[in-house]
């Protein structure tokens, strides 16, 4: 019979007979049977635990500890062994190894193989010449112990920890723990990359799990506070088990060999010097003898800082586990592994870029954004508002654990129950959210502060049409880079903040990769420069300016509309005013595609496709001009009174603005280029002499969609004039933009503004089906 055909009861049988001839009076004194124990690492506690059989020809097939009814003394360790395995030295060694580990210690270690069973004296190792035992033997020699000299101590150690891998295993996992443990804290210790009450489940991790079984080495690509370190983590928490071993080391805080971390933290724990030697001598034993175990190395910050020793270790590593089940998954920055993947003076591929498999970090995917909400409900109470999946913002980990922190903070002093409503469409507010980040040092902002110079500087610059395009994304022209940043550009590009790309037309770019900094720092900078001489200039040409610096920003409408506001709070009244009126003026409109007609479109950080457009018949175009009315449907959003004027009093000025805007014929919503890959198509309607009307099941994506909702919140009468107008005057579109903005307020928990929200749904279902109608009537055709 071999031991893969032992069931259950016939384990038990030999377990009963053996017991029965070493130890007759075991029944009789209530002795326990133990199948799972700890054994004493040092500080570290290791669970033995061998239910069933084990892979090892040499290994028992089951480990037993007798004990006291009470569990104050261990009796006897026994090791099984397969019947008719002949008992070597090494069996002796190792079962005795276990014996001396397990606390407190048995005094007696008994390996059997079913005809043969062998006694010991577990503190001298010493062979009993007895057939059977008795209590009062067993009791004998705990009265007269001693404790194991150094020396044994290591002895043991290093038997057990050189022939079963499973040690090694749990070892390890433990390092990791105690090292996720030390950089994870609380939702708002933004010093901690993790925060294990808000970790979000990544398919990336999903998707590296498989990859581990595929491939020995993996590089995961992601710019700073990209939530690197949080895949890590979530890989180790999803994976460490007893036959997966997870080792985490950060880089930046590894400053020499993996095996001598190993070796420093071994000697902690086991009070005695270990040498990086023997670690390493340990790993690759643990490595060669793991058939059905798996070892994942994880290498945080994997950069162009790392030493050359650390980057060799890594190396050996690499070779060590090639064609093996075991792998390496490294986390770094694009420039760094553009660095190290390719020869600095031939295109050739270094180790590192031939034997990398990429992964690359990408913002939150529909999926993963709509679990980052109910997490966020989970920690703070608080929820998105219908709408929020189509802002970009919304879609990267740092910005949610950003805002479900604040919205833990503001929730403390509401009634149990009750949360944040987190609007669909990012304003001026959240960005200054978003800007303020307890994690982000003095010398960060600093570099950030500059930033915002050299990009602002980009703008005074015609340059080409590449450079316009990729201001699009954040990005800054390398000359203009080290104009502002001078001896300082190295140590920028190596701070995992920017990447550095070359263009098709041989221009490069730095794309910074915190945008909403640029952008917050962005609106004092430009505030000063339009008010600086503006007296000198027609307000046609103040605009230009306007639009040349604000219009490049990732969030432009933000920037711009709290420019706006700024130029105003500063006393330049007459200057805000006109320049208002001068926006209002700026109607987008659609220019049409005919044959030849050319574009440029820029896919990503790096790719570029020119397109030019043949034949006749094209019935679609593109919506122009359009970032005027976007800045103006932000500004909005914050009502303003006029005084002084013949004209306009009280609010009719704001609400001429609200009726302007809402009765655009064109979705007007900001689209970042970097959400191409993870956003949803927008559902909308075209409809004659109405233009196009988004679905309801979109929600609130328009900025001027959410401006009416921040008005009826503040002016509520003031809205319902708008609403009264717009029914008195057939205007569709206005309509159903106040609707959109109103309907999900009938749940609010203020009862005046849920049951003034209820009083504009039960007009709408009473009128707007008429309306409607007369537009299908007219949409026929």
């Amino acid at each position: 019979m071999n031991d893969e055909s032992l069931n259950e009861s016939t384990l038990e049988t030999r377990i009963g007979t053996v017991l029965k001839n070493t130890f007759p009076a075991f029944r009789e004194l209530k002795v326990k049977q133990q199948e799972s124990f700890l054994v004493n690492f040092g500080k570290h506690k290791v669970t033995v635990d061998f239910k069933e059989p084990s892979q090892y020809s040499t290994r028992a097939i089951y480990d037993i500890l007798l004990t006291t009814d009470d569990e104050k003394n261990n009796l006897i360790l026994l090791e099984l062994k397969k019947e008719g395995h002949k008992i070597l030295k090494d069996d002796i060694e190792q079962g005795i190894s276990y014996a001396r580990l397990v606390h407190p210690m048995p005094p007696i270690t008994v390996i059997s193989n079913g005809n043969d069973n062998l006694f010991f004296n577990t503190y001298t190792k010493v062979k009993i010449e007895k057939k059977s035992v008795d209590f009062e033997f067993i009791m004998s020699l705990i009265d007269n112990s001693f404790k194991l000299a150094l020396n044994d101590f290591k002895q043991t150690i290093e038997i057990l920890v050189g022939r079963d891998p499973k040690i090694i295993v749990q070892i390890i996992n433990d390092i990791s723990a105690s090292r996720f443990e030390s950089i994870s804290g609380e939702l708002a210790d933004f010093t901690k990359p993790i925060c294990q009450n808000f970790i979000i489940e990544r398919e990336l991790t999903k998707n590296l799990k498989k990859k581990t079984k595929e491939k020995n080495l993996i590089g995961i690509i992601g710019h700073a506070f990209s939530g690197k370190t949080n895949i890590l983590y979530e890989y180790y928490r999803s994976y460490s088990s007893k036959s997966h071993a997870v080792y985490y080391l950060d880089c930046k805080e590894a400053g020499y060999s993996i095996f001598q971390h190993l070796a420093n933290h071994l000697t902690k724990t086991l009070g005695y010097h270990i040498e990086k030697g023997k670690v390493r001598e340990w790993i690759i034993l643990s490595l060669s003898k793991s058939e059905n175990i798996e070892f994942v190395f994880l290498f945080d910050n994997f950069d162009i800082e790392v030493s050359e020793a650390l980057k060799n270790e890594i190396a050996e590593l690499v070779d060590l586990l090639t064609d093996t089940s075991h792998s390496i998954v490294f986390t770094i920055n694009s420039v760094s592994y553009k660095s190290i993947s390719k020869d600095k003076y031939r295109n050739y591929k270094t180790f590192w870029g031939s034997k990398t498999h990429i992964m690359e970090i990408s913002e939150l995917s529909m999926v993963e954004f709509e679990e980052a909400g109910e997490l966020i409900h989970k920690v703070s109470g608080s929820f998105f508002e219908a709408g929020a999946y189509f802002a970009i913002e919304y879609r990267y980990p740092r910005i949610l654990r950003l805002l479900a922190s604040f919205c833990g903070r503001e929730c403390k002093n509401l009634p149990e129950g009750q949360g944040l409503r987190i609007i669909a469409v990012p304003d001026y507010e959240t960005l200054k959210i978003l800007a303020s980040n307890s994690s982000y040092s003095h010398e960060m902002y600093n570099l950030f502060k500059k930033l915002t110079i050299a990009f602002l500087k980009d703008r005074n610059n015609k340059g080409t049409t590449y450079l316009r395009l990729a201001a699009q994304y954040g990005g800054i022209s390398f000359s203009t880079i080290k104009e502002v940043f001078k001896n300082e550009t190295d140590s920028l590009l190596n701070s995992g903040f920017v990447t550095k790309y070359r263009l098709q037309d041989g221009m490069s770019i730095v794309y910074p990769k915190i945008p909403e900094l640029i952008s917050y720092y962005g609106i004092d900078y430009i505030t000063s420069l339009l008010v600086k001489n503006h007296e000198n200039k027609s307000i046609e040409d103040i605009y230009l300016d306007f639009e040349k610096y604000c219009s490049p920003f990732i969030n432009n409408d933000i920037v711009g509309a709290r420019v706006l506001i700024n130029i105003g709070e500063k006393g330049y009244v007459d200057l805000f005013s006109n320049l208002i009126l001068y926006i209002k003026s700026l109607n987008p409109s659609k220019s049409s595609i005919n044959d030849g007609t050319k574009a440029l479109m820029i896919i990503d950080e790096k790719t570029s496709v020119n397109i030019q457009f043949e034949g006749e018949g094209f019935e679609e175009g593109f919506i122009g001009n359009f970032f005027p009315y976007l800045v103006l449907s932000q500004l909005a959003g914050y009502p303003m009174i006029t005084e002084g004027s013949e004209k306009y009093q009280g609010y009719d000025f704001h609400l001429g603005l609200l009726l302007d805007l809402a009765e655009c014929p064109y979705l007007m919503v900001r689209i970042s280029n970097f959400s191409f890959n993870n956003l949803p198509p927008i559902k909308s309607y075209e409809f004659k002499d109405v233009g196009t009307v988004v679905c309801g099941e979109a929600g609130i994506i328009e900025p001027i969609v959410q401006s009416i909702q921040k008005c009826f919140y503040v002016i509520p009468e003031e809205i319902e004039r708008l609403y009264n107008y717009a029914f008195e005057n057939r205007r569709f579109q206005v309509i159903w933009r106040i609707y959109l903005a109103i309907r999900d307020n009938v749940s609010i928990v203020d009862e005046n503004t849920s049951k003034r929200a209820q009083d504009f749904l039960t007009r709408f279902e009473q009128e707007f089906p008429d309306l409607f109608k007369e537009i299908l009537e007219k949409n026929k055709d």
